[in-house]
């Protein structure tokens, strides 16, 4: 009798998703194009769920930028930078407890003549595993990132907003509709900067004129990318923002506490187009008054009037499958 309660007792805990050797520490590392994101969190690794969210933070690295500065390759100083974030990131994590790290590198690092070498280098520095992912990969982390936190009885769309590129997943039933291209954060503004014959780092501030060209430039050049079958997006679509761009560049400018929408998109945008960096504010100044630019003509040629922006990037999408 006691063996047979025992073997009870035994069964149930092995059944018990919850229990405590299913919990680990995690840190994700999403190694973007114009910035470098972390994830803390405590992953339930029997139920592949986040159960909770430990720490979140982000870094510029302009890798991007570097690129066009340097004949499509990276340079030593800029993985110098990225070697540094990473450690900083990485000794946040270890003082919360996380034992296992992961990283994902994008679009400027798929460009990169030297990609290969300057992720085997970060690598290398920092003890982290990092890859290169393709963007179907980044778009699928992103998604899953989503659907680990949400379920939806309707057709969905998750868009995600990175520096070099982006992706948008529409979800109908079994119908998928897909998109990734390349207009994306840091390629926009570097685009605005070229119209406006601006120098440096940063168009700001953009002005109504320049900001009109390039919304002008950016319709184009959306109508040539973007698949006809998403235009436009069926009206009972929930649309889902992730990444920093959604979550908090144009939701903080908009001041928007849950979704925001094409309106208020507008009226921050006339608010905002003659800032200068130092009255924008922040590390991400460059980008936050061409973002806006850039999702509102997204939002145009969409048919999209309203985005629900999630707390979610890549590292979730990581975070969840390894």
């Amino acid at each position: 009798m006691k063996i047979s309660l025992l073997a009870f007792i035994l069964l149930i805990c092995a059944c018990n998703p919850t229990k405590k050797n299913c919990l680990v520490k995690k840190a994700a590392f999403d190694v973007g194009s114009g910035s470098t994101k972390i994830t803390v969190a405590e992953v339930n690794t029997c139920t592949h769920k986040i159960s909770k969210i430990l720490h979140e933070d982000q870094a510029p690295v302009a890798y991007k930028d570097n690129l066009l500065k340097n004949n499509n390759s990276l340079s030593i100083d800029i993985i110098q930078q990225g070697t540094l974030v990473l450690l900083a990131q990485k000794t946040k994590a270890i003082k919360l407890g996380a034992t296992v790290f992961i990283g994902a590198a994008t679009s400027a690092f798929r460009k990169a003549k030297n990609g290969k070498e300057s992720i085997e280098s970060l690598s290398s520095r920092t003890e982290i595993p990092i890859q290169i992912i393709t963007q179907q990969e980044e778009a699928d982390l992103g998604v899953l990132g989503v659907e680990a936190q949400k379920t939806f009885e309707g057709p969905y769309m998750v868009w995600d907003i990175g520096g070099g590129s982006s992706q948008i997943t529409l979800k109908d039933g079994k119908k998928k509709i897909e998109y990734q291209g390349n207009i994306a954060s840091v390629s926009f503004k570097d685009l605005v900067m070229k119209i406006g014959n601006r120098r440096g780092i940063s168009p700001n501030p953009v002005g109504k004129e320049l900001a009109t060209k390039a919304k002008a430039e950016l319709t184009e050049l959306i109508k040539k990318d973007l698949p006809k079958n998403l235009l436009p997006v069926p009206k009972e679509t929930k649309v889902i923002g992730i990444g920093g761009v959604h979550y908090y560049s144009v939701k903080q400018q908009t001041k928007s506490r849950g979704h925001f929408t094409k309106d208020r998109i507008r009226k921050a945008i006339n608010q905002r187009v003659g800032l200068t960096d130092k009255q924008v504010g922040g590390n991400f100044a460059a980008t936050d008054i061409t973002n806006l630019i850039l999702v509102e003509t997204f939002m145009e040629l969409l048919g999209v009037n309203e985005i629900y922006p999630m707390r979610i990037n890549m590292g979730y999408g990581l975070l969840i499958k390894h």
